[in-house]
């Protein structure tokens, strides 16, 4: 187990949960750095498992900043003139870096499904190499 497994650890269980949901086997073990994949996976499925950790971590980061801004607006409203924010005011800006961090760990996700997106492939699983027809 090492270290940056353990804290990629929230962004493979996302995948982890992915799996489960359209019911392919993997190999995780906490810690680890990747999800295993070991049933193949079609096109659809693949992009699935690739984008739920951008989509979670994506929606996760855009509510959090959704509070911080409203939180600020409300703060400012009642305190015009004070010069430092109170406490909970800096956890709440602090709490908006965890999932914006998990957000940025999706980035060779994230580009392996601009991959998956802009080739011509078919909805075959990764594994399926159609057979050449003997020419006549």
């Amino acid at each position: 187990m090492k270290a940056d497994g353990l804290m990629l650890a929230p962004h493979e269980l996302i995948h982890v949960i992915a799996f489960r949901l359209i019911k392919k086997r993997y190999e995780y073990h906490f810690g680890d750095a990747r999800v295993g994949i070991v049933d193949p996976l079609t096109r659809p499925e693949r992009l699935f498992t690739l984008a739920l950790p951008l989509i979670t971590w994506g929606a996760m980061t855009l509510i959090s900043y959704t509070i911080l801004a409203v939180a600020t607006v409300f703060w400012l409203r009642q305190n015009p003139s004070v010069a430092t924010p109170p406490l909970w005011y800096l956890v709440i800006g602090a709490w908006c870096f965890i999932p914006l961090f998990y957000m940025l760990t999706c980035w060779a996700d994230f580009w392996q499904i601009v991959w998956l997106l802009t080739h011509k492939e078919t909805n075959q699983p990764d594994h399926y190499r159609p057979q050449q027809s003997p020419q006549r």
